[in-house]
């Protein structure tokens, strides 16, 4: 196996599947087929079984949580790599005070990078007493920007905030929904059987209840007969635990 820096998410999610659920498969002998084919190929006991591998997250979700994390990232880089007078200036007007601002949600992390100069010079024109109604009709001029706020919070050094506005959703709809869309909607060529795991993992926690575990063992048993899976499991990656929602091997 690679290192887990050049793993794709898929093969770490499933790495960590299966030493959570004791599976014993062949670490020298996983693969990821390309599409249309299921995301893992494995040797399970002896057997070889095809695994598609999701996050029980909606993708559009998923981007916008991932700008939550990259956006204010990347400002500090490029704010780092402003020259010492820029910088000093930006201090002295406003050292201590937390500055945040809000993207259109569908501005890339790209895009964003590229509008940070102007968001830069934006700061350093603003008085650091303006008010808030005073900073949106500023601010209104700049495209992909809607909003700024700068708090006195008393830390050293400047704070950046950066929000795109995501719509947070309830984890056990997140589920529904990627049972449904995956086990419905999908088809795969692989002459191996397939067996589906849908994690919980880095961008949505479970629910903190266990009710919803028989709920959505439920709704994963009503799917599995017309659904291409033989098998459906569910990873905790927060707790590190395996559920098996429905299993077509049983029977």
């Amino acid at each position: 196996m690679s290192s887990s820096e050049d793993q794709s998410r898929e093969i770490q999610a499933f790495l960590a599947f299966a030493k959570a659920a004791l599976l014993p498969f062949d670490t020298d002998a996983v693969e990821e087929p390309l599409p249309p084919a299921p995301d893992i190929l494995a040797i399970v006991s002896g057997e070889q079984i095809a695994y598609e591998v999701t996050e029980a997250v909606e993708q559009d979700y998923a981007k916008k949580f991932r700008l939550i994390v990259d956006s204010p990232k990347r400002m500090r880089e490029v704010y780092e790599s402003l020259p010492d007078a820029t910088r000093q200036e930006m201090e002295a007007r406003h050292g201590g005070k937390l500055i945040g601002f809000c993207f259109q949600d569908d501005l890339s992390l790209k895009k964003r990078e590229a509008l940070l100069p102007s968001v830069f010079d934006f700061v350093l024109s603003v008085e650091s007493n303006v008010g808030r109604n005073e900073l949106e009709r500023i601010v209104d001029p700049i495209p992909g920007l809607r909003h700024v706020s700068i708090n006195d919070v008393g830390w050293d050094g400047i704070h950046w905030e950066v929000d795109p506005s995501a719509s947070w959703i309830d984890p056990e709809t997140a589920l529904r929904n990627c049972l449904i869309e995956k086990m419905t909607n999908k088809s795969y060529e692989t002459e191996h059987p397939i067996e589906l795991v849908v994690y919980f993992w880095r961008e949505v926690a479970p629910p903190p209840n266990t009710g919803w575990i028989h709920a959505m063992t439920q709704v994963a048993e009503q799917l599995l007969m017309n659904s291409p899976f033989r098998r459906v499991w569910l990873y905790d990656g927060w707790a590190e635990t395996v559920e098996t929602l429905a299993d077509g091997t049983s029977k």
